[in-house]
């Protein structure tokens, strides 16, 4: 049995069978006891973590990474700034910060955080290998909001940047800067914000007139070895790419690297853009132009969405925060 049953046998949506169970008071008492009938037939009960909630017994908030730990801090800066943001929001409504990592292939590593009641929501950070752990915390009704990715459901909150836009910036302002010839450095498929950066990418190839040849569009991931490959591959076609954006500011960062290493000028042969903003990219050699999204206010909006749903049991609402362009050297 699930709240959505729950939900549907008594007539009303799955926010107010939530306000029901976390005993809000905005919540007609005709609609309450209707509620509270079907859940007592159905035999429903929340768990643990759902009874604590509606008691108001923990104060904290779980970040939550369902990958592995190479994976997610092989890139410091986005983390470190989110958490950053997270931890300043929390203090700010005198709530705690818990930092988990759990592996999404055993269930058991998060399924016990999810079951202790110790936990008043969460936060995660994930692609599809969380969407088990989503999927848990929905069936359970247990708060959560994503950051930046994509959804599995339109119903479940996320806070991002504005991915897309700054993807359509990227390709603008590289157009606007007389290339032609611009190839894209793009993350894994399964990564939302990747595909976002792409897709706005794309757009703004096309309204500036230009096309994006498939030889050009570079899936890859954040490893060194990855963009050097493709620079390799890129650097090897008859007709070389005059520009490339990067998805993320490292691999834009290890292509700086390998244009030292061999010998290509930057931006006389070749420019380079990243996306990210991290503070590094203004000491790369040249200093790297980029898309600078806001980690920090990412982190304080998701807790502070999050929050406002504890308090009050008003369902969240998703938001996409804007990027701005970083203006150096390296195009």
């Amino acid at each position: 049995m699930t709240i959505e049953r729950i939900a549907e046998l008594a007539g009303v949506s799955r926010s107010t069978v939530s306000r029901v169970i976390n005993n809000s008071p905005d919540v007609r008492e005709e609609t309450r006891v209707r509620v509270m009938r079907v859940i007592e037939e159905q035999g429903y009960y929340p768990n643990a973590a759902a009874r604590s909630l509606a008691s108001r017994k923990s104060r904290t908030i779980a970040v939550v990474d369902p990958s592995s730990v190479d994976a997610r801090f092989g890139d410091l800066f986005f983390p470190l700034m989110l958490l950053r943001g997270i931890a300043k929001a929390c203090q700010n409504s005198n709530y705690n910060v818990m930092l988990s990592n759990v592996d999404p292939k055993r269930p058991e590593t998060y399924l016990s955080l999810v079951n202790s009641g110790e936990v008043a929501g969460f936060i995660l950070g994930t692609g599809r290998a969380g969407v088990d752990m989503m999927e848990h915390l929905y069936e359970r009704n247990v708060p959560f909001i994503l950051i930046g990715t994509h959804p599995p459901r339109p119903d479940i909150c996320c806070i991002t940047s504005d991915n897309v836009t700054g993807g359509f910036m990227a390709a603008r302002y590289l157009a606007s800067k007389g290339y032609k010839r611009i190839a894209v450095f793009t993350g894994s498929r399964d990564v939302g914000t990747a595909i976002d950066r792409l897709e706005g990418f794309k757009q703004g190839m096309a309204s500036a007139g230009l096309e994006l040849p498939p030889e050009y569009e570079v899936w890859t991931r954040q490893g060194n070895s990855d963009a050097y490959e493709a620079m390799t591959q890129l650097w090897s076609l008859p007709e070389r790419p005059e520009a490339i954006f990067c998805w993320s500011d490292p691999p834009a960062i290890r292509t700086l690297d390998w244009a030292e290493q061999h010998g290509v000028r930057v931006p006389q042969d070749l420019a380079v853009m990243g996306f990210d903003g991290v503070p590094f990219a203004a000491m790369t050699n040249p200093p790297l132009t980029t898309i600078e999204q806001p980690a920090i206010d990412i982190g304080m909006r998701a807790v502070e969405t999050l929050i406002k749903h504890l308090r009050t049991g008003e369902p969240m609402v998703s938001s996409s925060l804007p990027v701005r362009l970083i203006e150096r050297d390296s195009c």
